[in-house]
């Protein structure tokens, strides 16, 4: 059986993380995943966005204007106590967040801004991790430090029976961290465009990351709405997972954010 490698971006108070990150790695990742690599994306971009032009903040309203439906349904739900239907929304919720487009420009729900250095360093972090993953032959384990597990171990099995199924090369991108918990049992659900609503925690191929790796430069959006963008763009299908096994640690207020 193939390993499944996997990446996780850190920041610069990773010392105070490492212990959580490992207890992590040994308790579920290595024993369910037959051992697989670890690597560390640390933080080796400073300076490097603006010395090279690869930040170009006046591209924010074209890139964000290529997703922004989808940005703006996760502002619609705003509590994301339910699952992203943008697939198979009712006539009613279909019309009420028709609505709430034509009453919030996207100037108005999302006004340009200049990223923070801490953001520029999560997006090169990632962007390293995909280079490494469109380097290797099976698909990696993209995570960032504060992620949580939040479900038992049978979940992790079922994790790993997918990431099998993705080693048949039928599904480029699978985000592992959900928008809603709300008891249900832990599945995947298919999008013919793939949706990220973090970056925390996600699985791509080979394939896949070589297109996001070619298209990465330049960029403007914080790192989860510039790989949405990609996503979008280069019309990525995938899955989302339900219930998931993983959550995010600086959401869920398991830990600060790295980037606040």
């Amino acid at each position: 059986m193939q390993k499944l490698d996997y990446s996780v971006t850190t920041c610069r108070r990773f010392y105070t993380r490492h212990d959580h990150i490992f207890r992590i790695h040994g308790t579920y990742l290595s024993s369910y995943f037959n051992f697989p690599r670890l690597h560390l994306e640390h933080d080796i971009s400073a300076g490097l966005p603006f010395s090279c032009g690869l930040y170009r903040p006046s591209l924010w309203f074209d890139h964000l204007s290529v997703s922004y439906p989808i940005h703006a349904w996760n502002c619609y739900i705003g509590s994301q106590l339910r699952q992203f239907q943008m697939d198979a929304g009712t006539t009613e919720e279909i019309s009420r967040f028709s609505e709430f487009l034509a009453l919030n420009e996207m100037e108005i729900l999302f006004p340009m801004r200049h990223l923070k250095q801490e953001e520029h360093s999560l997006l090169h972090k990632h962007f390293f991790a995909l280079k490494r993953a469109a380097d290797i032959c099976s698909p990696l384990m993209i995570i960032e430090d504060d992620i949580v597990v939040t479900k038992d171990q049978s979940s992790i099995r079922l994790l790993k029976n997918h990431i099998r199924y993705q080693l048949r090369g039928n599904v480029g991108f699978t985000n592992l961290i959900s928008n809603v918990r709300n008891g249900s049992s832990f599945s995947f659900v298919k999008r013919k465009k793939a949706v990220t609503f973090t970056t925390c925690a996600y699985v791509v191929t080979p394939e896949v990351a070589r297109i996001l790796v070619d298209g990465f430069f330049p960029y403007c959006l914080p790192i989860d709405f510039h790989l949405q963008y990609l996503l979008t763009k280069y019309e990525i299908s995938g899955y989302n997972a339900n219930n998931s096994c993983f959550g995010n640690g600086s959401t869920d207020g398991f830990c600060a954010s790295s980037i606040q």
